[in-house]
């Protein structure tokens, strides 16, 4: 189906929430790792934790280009719109951290 890849972003975005919510010690260091304005972990280490993370950012890559192909979304750069997601995904996280 034409929106299958649109369905399984809503997916990874309601487990990002849920993740977020439990609020696991995992959760917690990505958020204070990305949210500090300070590195906090080595460059390696910081390393370590992208090479981790990539396989999270070739999944919401290959169903944005998987949605260009099946002509749900115009043509684009997959990756940038992956890092827009993701972004847009940990700021609202970041956010609803502050209202409740």
């Amino acid at each position: 189906a034409e929106s299958e890849s649109l369905v399984q972003l809503i997916l990874i975005a309601r487990f990002y929430a849920v993740f977020a919510q439990e609020g696991s010690a995992h959760y917690r260091l990505m958020s204070l790792m990305l949210g500090h304005p300070e590195p906090i972990i080595a460059d390696q280490e910081a390393t370590d934790v992208l090479l981790i993370a990539q396989p999270i950012f070739d999944d919401i890559t290959a169903h944005l280009s998987n949605a260009v192909t099946s002509g749900t979304l115009q043509s684009g750069i997959s990756l940038d719109r992956a890092l827009v997601f993701w972004s847009s995904l940990f700021g609202l996280m970041q956010v609803q951290k502050e209202v409740d």
